[in-house]
């Protein structure tokens, strides 16, 4: 634990010192429930080795380096402290932990980050109870590298080459290269389609827990869209290639529901798919969202998911709040 205090007290020196350009939050969240596949109350909202969601406190920092000329580049940070409830301990999760250079070309970024691929390179499910498709084998949430963000007119078009570990640093001869185009800007015209493609030598993790030293073959070529209409959004990827030369497939759809004009209310409902040789895995989500204040979110889920058939429920109140 001591190894990561230098980071998180640079991080509120940094924050206070530029407060002007610096934007702080505050972060906690209570998780609980009941699992039927593992017979007992779980404080995990997907497995106990991955890292979302668990009872935990952190914080988010965005800082921006500007002159008289504009911003030129931003440094992110957003740390939690995770119980686990396993080991029971408390174990230090880094999600946003990069530098990032603005170019008349585009941003260019080293550190902790999202990969060029995917929903999961724009869609940020830090707070859901249901996760992406990176909680099941496909590419990573964040990942430890460089990359490159190019926006125009129309779109974006995205690079990366990173460890290929996601929360961990680990050296065993693992990388990941990807790369993803896409048309439409979601925030300006309520859509964005995707294609994206990955390729290089991954180690099978799950959160923090390395499952397997020996890094895998990996190439996947994915699509990926979101469109929002009225009280509705709906995302969907899709995603085909080979893990260690064995057949991959994926699929996802999330519609959510806005249920109130204020938007307090949202339900979200999520199929997932995976096939990998032979072995196929099937989950059903759906999880009441309740926005209480502008600081706490309520939500409750139910999930079920074929291999382990296993039917979760899972509470959780989620507190960001500025400081």
């Amino acid at each position: 634990m001591k190894k990561f205090l230098p980071a998180v007290l640079g991080m509120f020196y940094i924050g206070s010192a530029y407060a002007d350009n610096t934007l702080i939050y505050f972060e906690t969240q209570g998780i609980g429930g009941y699992s039927s596949g593992e017979h007992k109350a779980v404080y995990h909202s997907f497995d106990k080795h991955d890292a979302m969601q668990k009872n935990s406190l952190g914080v988010d920092l965005l800082h921006k380096f500007s002159s008289h000329s504009g911003d030129w580049g931003a440094a992110a940070l957003q740390f939690r402290l995770a119980y686990d409830d396993d080991d029971k301990d408390l174990t230090p999760q880094f999600y946003n932990a990069y530098l990032k250079y603005k170019t008349s070309i585009g941003d260019i970024w080293g550190g902790h980050n999202r990969i060029a691929y995917g929903l999961s390179s724009y869609w940020d499910t830090h707070s859901d109870l249901i996760g992406d498709l990176t909680m099941q084998g496909v590419g990573f949430d964040r990942d430890w590298g460089i990359g490159c963000n190019y926006d125009y007119e129309k779109g974006n078009v995205s690079a990366s080459l990173t460890s290929g570990t996601g929360m961990n640093i680990r050296d065993y001869g693992n990388w990941l290269a990807a790369t993803r185009a896409s048309y439409g800007v979601l925030n300006y015209d309520n859509y964005t389609f995707g294609a994206s493609f990955m390729f290089g030598k991954t180690l099978e993790t799950m959160g923090y827990e390395i499952m397997d030293k020996h890094p895998k073959d990996t190439w996947l070529l994915g699509i990926d869209t979101a469109y929002n209409v009225n009280n509705f959004e709906h995302k969907a990827e899709l995603d085909g290639g080979e893990l260690n030369h064995r057949a991959y497939w994926a699929a996802l759809y999330r519609l959510s529901i806005k249920l109130d004009n204020d938007e307090q209310w949202k339900w979200d409902i999520q199929p997932t798919y995976v096939y990998e040789e032979k072995n196929e895995d099937w989950t059903f989500a759906n999880a009441l969202n309740y926005q209480l204040t502008g600081d706490i979110k309520l939500s409750f889920m139910h999930r079920y998911q074929h291999r382990n058939n296993d039917n979760m429920y899972i509470g959780q109140i989620y507190f960001y709040k500025p400081i």
